[in-house]
């Protein structure tokens, strides 16, 4: 919104785009707007809105914009699985004979297994820590920089704490998950064939 002076100062246009009404008493905007579309809007040339129906069908675009993420953030999920399952099973084979001679010291094949679940689980929370400083710092990046230098307006930054304290919770498991085929080829190995070298 520009005062009409301002406007006219700058663009020599007469035409209106939008008009804001203030009432004294704002419990009365809804019988306003009935009351103005019945006098001046019969063909629904106007679209009226007081500032929680703005704000509500605001937050419904955004929230709608923002959909997209959620489907980005399945994705990469899913590709994080399939890179620490392809990881580890790269490394199981680069040291064969390493677990080979864990297993002819006296290890099991539970131990290895867990050798290698413990080594995910540490990938896992690596990549949650890192994932939640990046985003946070992204975060900062989009509200205070570019949201002002693009649009000339920024929005609250707030960061959801539930959230980002329950995503080690979900991220770990995930990368065990992820982990077990390689923590199973790695128990399967044996020793004799693992030592074995030309």
């Amino acid at each position: 919104m520009i005062d009409r002076p301002n406007f006219r100062q700058f663009w020599s246009d007469e035409r209106l785009h939008s008009l804001s009404i203030s009432l004294r008493d704002p419990a009365n905007a809804a019988a306003f707007a009935e009351d103005f579309r019945a006098a001046f809007g019969r063909a629904g040339e106007f679209s009226i809105y007081t500032n929680s129906d703005l704000r509500r069908r605001v937050m419904e675009i955004f929230d709608q914009t923002f959909a997209v993420t959620s489907v980005l953030r399945a994705i990469a999920v899913v590709v994080a699985i399939a890179g620490v399952l392809l990881s580890l099973t790269t490394l199981v084979v680069e040291r064969e004979r390493e677990i080979g001679i864990l297993r002819s010291q006296g290890a099991s094949c539970g131990q290895v297994r867990g050798l290698i679940l413990s080594e995910a689980a540490m990938i896992g929370l690596l990549s949650a820590v890192v994932g939640l400083l990046c985003g946070a710092s992204m975060a900062m990046v989009l509200t205070w920089v570019i949201n002002k230098a693009f649009f000339g307006w920024t929005i609250e930054l707030r960061y959801p704490l539930g959230v980002l304290l329950s995503t080690p919770l979900w991220i770990i498991p995930a990368a065990v998950f992820a982990a077990w085929l390689p923590a199973r080829r790695a128990s399967l190995i044996p020793p004799a064939r693992a030592l074995r070298f030309e």
